[in-house]
């Protein structure tokens, strides 16, 4: 079977506007884990470095775009 185990049926939308964690370093692709689901993603082109917090800003089919926070 295709793509990743758990993710069958997940609609990537539901994403949108979620808050997370980068989990490994976004130059610009890498991983964040995304309202508590581990998600392969990508920044909108800035590196950013791991345990920043990012913000889902677009869904390009099944790539997820994310925007670094800043901290408040």
């Amino acid at each position: 079977s295709q793509g990743h185990v758990g993710e069958a049926g997940f609609d990537f939308q539901n994403l949108l506007n979620q808050a997370g964690t980068t989990q490994s370093p976004l130059g610009p692709a890498g991983v964040a884990v995304i309202g508590g689901r581990r998600c392969d993603v990508v920044s909108e082109g800035s590196y950013i470095e791991a345990g920043a917090p990012v913000k889902v800003v677009n869904i390009e089919g099944n790539r997820i775009v994310v925007r670094r926070q800043s901290m408040p």
